[in-house]
């Protein structure tokens, strides 16, 4: 199923919940009975907002005295009495962010101008209004073809000669969560050459690295599941611009470009 999920910023913050986890627990009211594991949730947010800002999924659903942890998001909660009264509820979804769909074309008026009633008081299912479900999933699918791929429009390159000129850059999204993670596994000296930017450069070049993806992005086919201990390594500036140099049309390998420096390292022993 596919739901909207209304949320009150003035009761709870969302949005600062979201920038510090992935996941949120949602009580399961009477309206989300049916709701299941699997099922779409669309979050729109009241003032100032008054839009869907969130695509989401429902993990699973926890019980209250079993598996959740209730107090991990009291922070987040504007009164107490309002954080008393969601505590009371038997059951909770665990419902992780898929997608932060900040657009114009998912506020209120557009929304209402495409089935929605008026602005959400609780949650409702979007089966049975197809022309709103079809258009907000047109909208999210069009906000992240623009931004997720990070288009970056009119960037100008200046000339030696002085002359401006426009260029239209794609960009791949890289995701922050997963860079941080492979630092944390692998560390911030390069895989190839073993630099340390901190010895060369002292504070200055504390935990600077660059990742490298094994696999390009460019190869991958829209959004796909990234493991940061296989799939990213820590390099250093300039092993990063070999890595995506071609060897008879083809990138370079970790492993080859290795052998390119410990040989050349040697050579320079003789």
């Amino acid at each position: 199923m596919v739901w909207i999920i209304p949320c009150n910023l003035k009761k709870y913050d969302l949005i600062r919940a979201f920038e510090n986890y992935d996941f949120i627990y949602w009580h399961k009211s009477k309206q989300l009975a049916k709701s299941q594991p699997g099922d779409i949730v669309y979050i729109y947010c009241g003032q100032p907002y008054q839009k869907i800002v969130y695509r989401c999924k429902i993990e699973k659903i926890v019980k209250r005295d079993v598996e959740l942890d209730v107090d991990f998001d009291k922070a987040f909660w504007k009164n107490e009495r309002d954080y008393i009264l969601n505590k009371k509820y038997e059951e909770f979804l665990k419902i992780k962010q898929v997608d932060w769909v900040n657009t114009e074309s998912l506020k209120l008026n557009y929304l209402i101008d495409n089935g929605l009633k008026k602005a959400p008081q609780g949650p409702m299912k979007l089966e049975n209004k197809p022309k709103l479900l079809d258009y907000i999933k047109r909208s999210v699918n069009e906000y992240k073809n623009k931004i997720y791929r990070e288009t970056e429009m009119n960037e100008v390159t200046k000339l030696l000669e002085g002359k401006e000129m426009e260029q239209l850059i794609l960009r791949r999204e890289r995701n922050i969560k997963a860079r941080d993670r492979a630092i944390e596994l692998h560390g911030v000296s390069c895989s190839v050459c073993g630099v340390n930017f901190e010895d060369i450069y002292g504070e200055l070049g504390k935990n600077f690295i660059e990742i490298h993806h094994i696999k390009p992005i460019s190869n991958q086919k829209g959004e796909y599941e990234i493991n940061p201990e296989k799939d990213l390594i820590p390099v250093c500036s300039n092993c990063h611009s070999m890595l995506h140099r071609q060897i008879n049309g083809e990138n370079v390998s970790v492993e080859k470009l290795k052998e390119i420096v410990l040989e050349r390292k040697n050579r320079r022993k003789l």
